[in-house]
């Protein structure tokens, strides 16, 4: 069995190939979104950063407010899916797509034209602090623009309690440190983190997920790995690998 830590309509390639090759998986969503007006304000030397489906959501769903000001806006983008999203949106005007923040702030700082840019970081409520501290130290101007509410999860479900009691579960996917957090938050809650054996792979959709569980005192004694780049593809791979 698979614990995939998302929801399941955000991966609809990677759940078709879960399918399609007869993979028993389950989805536990410790994350809900509220998705929020904030006034946003375009401008010659401003860069607006997206980096979540979530956020890309917020702008579909507020076409009104948002989208005729980000079809005319610059665009840095974190991520394919999140790109394709854009797109798919009717939006053009995208000048780079990075696999992480970290390529973005290693991209920016060789070029000191940047340096007179104002980014706008349109992102939920929660968002990665290592990155605005990174910008911040390296003297970039970048403002938080919040979109959308993250709203953390009070329970797990009943079908995700049974399997993990019954040892069911072989690997666990994490998307994001903060759902990663919940997760072992709820765990602790049912009184269900011992019930994780240590047989279980641990598997990280990026190498900052991988730094924060390491850390020892989350998953102690754990089997924990990530991908070399956050992509569906590697991921599908690597569970393909350790599973036959």
């Amino acid at each position: 069995m698979i614990l995939i830590i998302r929801h399941r309509n955000l991966d609809i390639e990677f759940k078709s190939k879960l399918d399609k090759n007869n993979y028993n998986y389950s989805y536990q969503p410790v994350l809900h979104f509220n998705y929020v007006k904030n006034k946003i304000i375009n401008s010659e030397n401003k860069i607006f950063i997206i980096a979540s489906i979530q956020a890309v959501k917020s702008i579909r769903l507020q076409r009104n407010e948002y989208f005729s000001l980000i079809k005319d806006a610059q665009l840095f983008v974190i991520g394919k899916k999140v790109k394709e999203a854009l797109v798919k949106l009717g939006v053009n005007n995208i000048i780079k797509t990075f696999d992480t923040t970290t390529s973005l702030l290693k991209f920016i700082q060789k070029n000191n034209f940047y340096k007179k840019i104002k980014f706008e970081y349109l992102c939920g409520s929660v968002v990665n602090d290592e990155f605005i501290n990174q910008m911040k130290m390296k003297k970039f101007t970048l403002r938080k623009k919040i979109v959308y509410e993250v709203i953390p999860a009070a329970q797990l479900l009943e079908r995700t309690k049974a399997v993990i009691r019954n040892g069911n579960i072989k690997v666990i996917v994490f998307y994001s440190v903060y759902s990663a957090k919940i997760f072992l938050k709820l765990l602790r809650k049912y009184g269900l983190l011992s019930s994780i054996s240590r047989d279980v792979r641990i598997l990280c959709f990026s190498k900052r997920i991988l730094n924060h569980l390491s850390s020892g005192k989350f998953l102690p004694n754990k089997k924990i790995h990530a991908i070399k780049k956050p992509k569906s593809e590697l991921l599908f791979q690597y569970i393909k690998k350790t599973l036959n």
